[in-house]
C-alpha cells in the first residue's frame, strides 16, 4: 500500500477550488478533468527524475483507481434507481390487475366492438 502525505501551498488549494467552482458554473464535468489530470501525471512521470517520477506515477494511478470506483458505484446506483422506478410504475399498473399491454389490448378490443 502506498500512502501520500505532502503539503500544498494555500495558493494552489485556492486555485483548485476556484477551478472546481468555475467547472460547476460552466456546467462542465469535473470528473473528466480529474481523469485528464491523472493521465497527465502518469504521462509525465517517465520524463522526470527519481523519486519525483514515482510520486507522480503512483499519484496518477491512485487517482484513476479512485475515479473508476466512483464511476462504477455511480453507475450501479443509477441502474438500481432506474430499476426501482420501473418497478414502482409496474406495481402501480398492476395494483388494478392490469399490465400496460393488457390495457392497450383491452382498449383496442373495445373500439373494434363498437
Amino acid at each position: 500500500m502506498i500512502e501520500f502525505n505532502f503539503l500544498r501551498k494555500q495558493n494552489s488549494v485556492d486555485c483548485e477550488n476556484y477551478l472546481k467552482d468555475w467547472l460547476k458554473v460552466s456546467k462542465l464535468d469535473q470528473q473528466k478533468v480529474e481523469i485528464l489530470t491523472a493521465l497527465i501525471f502518469l504521462n509525465i512521470a517517465a520524463l522526470l527524475h527519481y523519486p519525483y517520477s514515482l510520486l507522480l506515477f503512483y499519484l496518477g494511478k491512485t487517482m484513476l483507481h479512485r475515479l473508476s470506483k466512483e464511476m462504477i458505484s455511480g453507475k450501479v446506483l443509477s441502474v438500481a434507481q432506474t430499476l426501482e422506478q420501473k418497478s414502482d410504475q409496474e406495481a402501480h399498473l398492476n395494483m388494478h390487475g392490469y399490465s400496460e399491454e393488457h390495457q392497450h389490448y383491452s382498449q383496442s378490443c373495445e373500439k373494434q366492438e363498437n
